[in-house]
């Protein structure tokens, strides 16, 4: 019984302590934004459609709709240094 008792006092620590990890540090979604906007992409009437971090890929993932009704994608990364994307057709 003492032994069952330590198990599963084991097993609340070790699940409180996945609870509580945390995503790695990256740049906020304003600076994400503002290397499109840098860099030409984002401008004029375009739009943010939607933007978010994605740990699984480790990089913010943005969307834009342009005037014309196009769709782009874009990733930047955790640092909002580099950036690849494209439209998508549709």
């Amino acid at each position: 019984m003492r032994y069952l008792a330590l198990l599963a006092a084991s097993l609340v620590v070790v699940a409180g302590a996945f609870a509580q990890q945390k995503s790695a540090p990256h740049a906020s979604r304003s600076a994400a934004i503002e290397l499109l906007r840098h860099e030409g992409i984002l401008h004029g009437k375009t739009r943010v459609e939607s933007a978010g971090w994605s740990d699984k890929t480790n990089s913010w993932f943005i969307i834009l709709q342009h005037p014309s009704g196009i769709l782009s994608h874009w990733f930047v990364d955790a640092n909002a240094q580099n950036y690849q994307g494209s439209t998508c057709t549709q």
